[in-house]
Formats: structure tokens, sequence, C-alpha cells
């Protein structure tokens, strides 16, 4: 959560389910749901796992954010594939979506204004946009700043949330020395800080940006490179 609210006692699933959009869940195969279950919940995620993808959607609901069937595959889809030990993450989790996805023969979202399907290579595009967070690449595309944004959320939690979101982080990549991860971990955060803006949408920084720099520079001192 990006607020100093206690968290919710409810499961992260069932957090997900409550954050997500009626018309998306009721026509999704309970095959798909399993997958990206079983998925989210391997053994080695610390942060990157369903009580993430519970926030970046609670996130969105917060900042009224509503998305195209698009922007929640993108959602549901951004990190579903995920090795510290690799750079492609984001690459291998946009085509997953397509082949998973593309196999349902054309589901059809009933989103308020009519029946549509999802645009798969456009919710692949925007998957492929996380891989962008310590850039200042700036998208014009509304829903690809509202993914990273909600994404980047964590930045601006709680300085207690926060704190637990560094040490899982680091526990993911435990494979790697102390002073390895020490020096690669300080140079991203220094790189998130020198950007003129940590989120995109006005609403974000107004909300976040404060207690994002903050948390940063904290987390830079805890590292000993402050």
């Amino acid at each position: 959560m990006t607020d100093d609210a206690k968290e919710p006692k409810s499961s992260p699933t069932d957090r997900i389910a409550a954050a997500l959009p009626p018309w998306l869940v009721d026509p999704l195969p309970d095959l798909i749901w399993q997958g990206l279950l079983k998925r989210y919940g391997e053994p080695h995620r610390r942060y990157h796992d369903l009580v993430h993808l519970a926030e970046v959607l609670e996130t969105a609901r917060r900042f009224d954010i509503e998305g195209s069937p698009e922007f929640y595959f993108a959602v549901l889809y951004h990190d579903v594939i995920y090795d510290p030990r690799r750079d492609d993450n984001e690459e291998r989790s946009a085509r997953l979506l397509v082949d998973e996805l593309g196999g349902l023969g054309g589901l059809l979202f009933d989103v308020g204004s009519g029946s549509r399907a999802c645009d798969l290579r456009r919710a692949a595009t925007l998957v492929r946009t996380t891989a962008h967070h310590a850039s200042d690449v700036r998208f014009d595309d509304r829903e690809a700043e509202a993914l990273l944004d909600c994404d980047g959320a964590i930045l601006g939690a709680s300085r207690q949330r926060y704190a637990q979101y560094s040490a899982a982080v680091r526990a993911e990549y435990g494979h790697l020395p102390a002073a390895h991860y020490n020096t690669g971990r300080s140079a991203f955060l220094r790189q998130l800080l020198r950007l003129p803006q940590l989120f995109h949408r006005a609403d974000f920084r107004l909300a976040l940006t404060d207690r994002a720099r903050s948390n940063l520079q904290w987390e830079l001192s805890q590292l000993g490179a402050g």
C-alpha cells in the first residue's frame, strides 16, 4: 500500500479479485487464474509476488484509473515471469501474455460501452514499458504512464512498508554478495534520484514524490552510500 493505513487482513488473492473490474474477472477461465497465482507464488519471490500484484491494482483504484482490458492484463502479466538473475523478464512476460491469452479465441469483455476484445499486442507493449522505471523516457500513452506509476508507487509508501520492500528486494538477490548488491542497488537508487520526475502523472507526483525521495535517500544511507 502507498499510505499509512494498516495492511488489509484479506488474502492477496482476495485483494486482487476485489481490485479487478468484474467485467474482467468473470469471463476468464480458471486455468488462466491458476497459472497467474502459481507464477506469482513462486518461492524465490519476496517482493514481486501476489502482494505486489494486489498493491498495484489497489493503487490503480486509489487513483481512480479506469483502465482498458489491455491495461489490466498488462498489470496481471507485468511480473508474471521474474528471475532476478536475468534482465529480460519484461520481454518474456509480454510474450507469455500473448501466448496464453491468444489461445482463448477472442474473449470478449463487456466494459460498459459495449463488448470488445483485448488487443494483446498493445497489452504486451504496455508490459514492456515496465523495463523503463529508472529512465527519463516519457511515453505519449496515458495507460503506459498509469502502469509505470502504479508499479512504482511503492517508492512513495510509508517508511515501514518501504523498508519491507527494500528488504524483500535484497532477499530476491540473495545470490549476490553484500558488497556487489550494495554497489548495484546504490547506483540504481542514485539514478532514480537524478530523475527530474519520479512519476509520470500529476496526481502521483503530488501524492508520492516527497515521500519517495525521502525513502530513496533513507535506503542509500542504510546501504552506507548516503
